[in-house]
């Protein structure tokens, strides 16, 4: 099932839905479909049905009782609030492959709620001088925290652009497509940092529209490279004026590594940041210097080149195309691109009409703009390219790190990437070295040290090793 026979389909419905009457496709400025395409090998389509928004989500071919199906139907069956609505449709929609034989596919149509990302509404009440709307928020966000615990979702990707506040000021979090149910008391580092992030930019929103505008501005807030520059100033001010859960999210978001373990007592630290209003205590903070002014040794300690901890340049839209800009709202460099990524550990992702390319923070290409897609892994410092139906890996220099090529490459995610190869999947590690033989029919990423696989139509969860730990 590939993009180009499901848009076939969605474009030009007639016949092809089995209970979507009138469902229709939305567009971006350019005139093309909104889609997108998910780790878990999902294709989202935006779609417009009976007036609403939705997002049509195509999970793949899933086989009966596959473990990846009976998540999206639980999925589809919660009722919280806190998660947007879906519906799984099963056996939705008629899509013919490339050899031109049809068949019925699931699907799941996922409610899109009005609203805006989180971090845009605060800016908006920062903008309007409207702070009433920001405590609300600070308490529909920490009962958002508990929710989700309480229910054990795992939910993969929250951020401050997956969390909306509705128009009647609720907070509801989209991009579902990997939420799973814990079997116990779990939580992932990825949704911990995401919400003690928001939990904090919230706060500061309320209390200092000042501060909240000039950290909002290079993405102090929103990610944690970012956020440790100014972490100890704000642990500083929580034990001087006792905002002591402010000082405790500070100190953890900055010492976490990217590991941020205990939910309980992370949500016990958004409910009372929610009931503690002391705009005073922020009265005299100042804005630390950017780290970004003092560079330091790279993480890669071979690549013979300095570049800053904190990635603080920002890129924004101006006259229809993506620049950077620095701390002080100039552009960083000369350049203008069509599509932009925001730095990771000194690199970006670039391109220019259908080609993506690699630059460093001075704008000085690394890898030429002449690739059909780019991937970057910063902290890894690996990235993935593909062209001409090929994909292989580059350093963060732009140098090959392996003469082999590979069909297609999925995400570095726990040191392995899956490929494919002659039709076969398997997994490679960031250096391009096989890790486990590639004898499946297909593969998903690894998550928390497991990879679920396809081996003659059934579902196995693999380890590192490539040994069956669950059919």
């Amino acid at each position: 099932m590939s993009v180009n026979n499901i848009m076939e389909a969605v474009v030009n419905p007639s016949g092809r839905f089995r209970t979507l009457d009138g469902i229709f496709v939305l567009r971006n400025a350019a005139g093309d479909p909104i889609v997108t395409s998910t780790a878990c090998n999902s294709i989202n389509i935006d779609v417009m049905l009976n007036g609403r928004r939705y997002t049509l989500i195509f999970p793949g071919n899933l086989t009966e009782n596959s473990e990846r199906k009976m998540r999206l139907k639980t999925l589809a069956s919660l009722t919280l609030g806190s998660l947007a609505a879906s519906t799984y449709l099963e056996k939705e929609i008629y899509l013919f492959d490339m050899a031109g034989r049809g068949a019925w596919y699931d699907a799941v149509l996922q409610e899109a709620p009005e609203g805006r990302p989180i971090h845009e509404f605060a800016a908006s009440c920062v903008i309007t001088d409207n702070v009433a709307p920001l405590k609300l928020l600070q308490e529909n966000f920490a009962a958002l925290a508990v929710e989700l615990h309480e229910a054990r979702i795992l939910h993969h990707n929250i951020n401050q652009e997956s969390i909306i506040v509705t128009n009647d000021m609720r907070s509801v979090l989209v991009g579902n497509h990997r939420v799973h149910i814990a079997e116990g008391d779990e939580s992932t580092d990825v949704d911990n940092i995401g919400l003690a992030l928001t939990g904090v930019m919230i706060y500061l929103a309320t209390c200092r529209s000042d501060i909240f505008t000039a950290l909002h501005t290079h993405c102090a807030l929103c990610t944690l490279v970012g956020f440790r520059s100014v972490a100890p100033t704000l642990v500083e001010i929580a034990k001087r004026h006792d905002i002591a859960p402010l000082g405790e999210l500070a100190t953890l978001l900055f010492e976490c590594r990217g590991v941020l373990k205990g939910r309980v007592r992370l949500n016990e630290l958004l409910g009372q940041l929610a009931h503690i209003f002391k705009p005073e205590a922020l009265a005299h903070f100042t804005l630390p210097a950017p780290e970004a002014t003092a560079p330091v040794k790279a993480v890669n300690a071979d690549c013979g080149h300095k570049y800053p901890v904190s990635d603080m340049l920002r890129c924004v839209m101006r006259g229809g195309k993506w620049l950077y800009l620095a701390l002080g709202g100039y552009q960083a460099f000369d350049g203008e691109f069509d599509y932009a990524e925001d730095f990771s550990e000194g690199r970006a992702v670039v391109g220019l009409g259908n080609e993506f390319g690699l630059i460093d923070r001075e704008g000085n290409i690394v890898m030429p703009i002449a690739f059909e897609e780019i991937r970057w892994f910063g902290v890894e410092g690996v990235a993935v390219a593909s062209q001409d139906g090929k994909s292989t890996l580059y350093n963060r220099l732009g140098k090959r790190l392996t003469v082999k090529e590979w069909n297609w490459l999925g995400d570095l995610e726990d040191g392995m990437i899956a490929a494919e190869l002659d039709g076969r999947f398997g997994y490679i590690t960031p250096a391009g070295e096989e890790a486990v033989p590639f004898c499946f029919d297909n593969a998903y990423d690894f998550r928390h040290g497991r990879a679920i696989v396809v081996l003659t139509g059934k579902e196995l969860v693999i380890d590192h090793c490539g040994e069956i730990v669950h059919t």
